[in-house]
């Protein structure tokens, strides 16, 4: 049986995207849609994928006044939220982009493709950082926000979690430094070290097309619809601020998240 692909984003509304008005103020995803962490738990967190990392058990939960949901990993060892890996709306109408090609590019980035988990809620050794509107950050999902914007690439972030599995060794200190999100990275070592590796973490989480011949692409300066690919090299790179520059981002990006969402939902029919 062919499993439906969902727009997590479109399905909050009553209309679907017809009902998006202001593309600024559109719901939360991460937070609103129980039905994504509910898919999330059954594609990634089988009884044998928990096994992998020397889990036992997940739950979903509805938490606070303002409902939001978490995935508990062992009750709370472990407290893991959705976080959207697809290009900002937000930069996207900033960039001059229509609303109706942000709307056909949220048709792809918003599937289960276009997302993923990372662990929140503050450890003992947490290291937090202030941001100027005197704002804590202490998770990867925060930190990829606000440092210095960019980090909102996922292919950045990618490459700050290889840097920081490539110090794994190392001292604490290193760590922390190994990219500008490292610290946040390093508050959740005990959900981290739980892959290993940087390919186990990848491969865990089906992440594969966000790299070729083991390295990330570039998601800015590739174009992918014209089989050119770049790696990714530095941390050193901005989001493109024009219409054209982003464009081709956000389709390079929903290239990739289009091929995450075939393989998420394939990974069911395999035995």
């Amino acid at each position: 049986m062919k499993m439906e692909i969902k727009n997590y984003l479109f399905n909050l509304y009553k209309n679907g995207r017809d009902d998006i008005t202001d593309l600024i103020r559109i719901k939360s995803v991460d937070k609103e849609s129980g039905q994504l962490y509910e898919d999330l738990k059954l594609y990634f967190f089988k009884e044998k994928d928990l096994k992998k990392i020397d889990c036992q058990t997940v739950e979903n939960k509805a938490q606070g006044k303002d409902v939001f949901y978490t995935l508990f990993i062992d009750k709370d060892k472990h407290l893991l939220s959705v976080d959207y890996i697809g290009a900002s709306v937000n930069l996207a109408v900033n960039a001059g982009l229509s609303k109706q090609e942000i709307l056909d590019c949220l048709e792809i980035s918003r599937t289960i493709g276009g997302h993923i988990v990372f662990p929140r809620g503050k450890d003992e050794q947490t290291i937090i950082k202030i941001n100027e509107r005197g704002e804590e950050i202490f998770t990867v999902n925060q930190a990829r926000g606000v440092e210095d914007d960019y980090y909102d690439r996922f292919d950045l972030t990618l490459f700050a979690i290889k840097k920081w599995y490539k110090c794994l060794l190392k001292d604490i200190e290193t760590r922390r430094k190994s990219s500008e999100i490292g610290y946040a990275i390093e508050n959740y070592k005990t959900w981290f070290e739980k892959f290993k590796t940087f390919d186990g973490f990848v491969e865990f989480f089906m992440l594969d097309n966000f790299l070729h011949n083991g390295k990330i692409i570039d998601l800015v300066n590739s174009n992918l619809e014209e089989s050119k690919i770049v790696y990714l090299i530095s941390q050193d790179i901005s989001i493109p601020r024009d219409d054209k520059g982003y464009r081709i981002y956000f389709k390079n990006s929903n290239l990739i998240i289009n091929k995450r969402t075939e393989k998420i939902i394939n990974s069911l029919q395999e035995k």
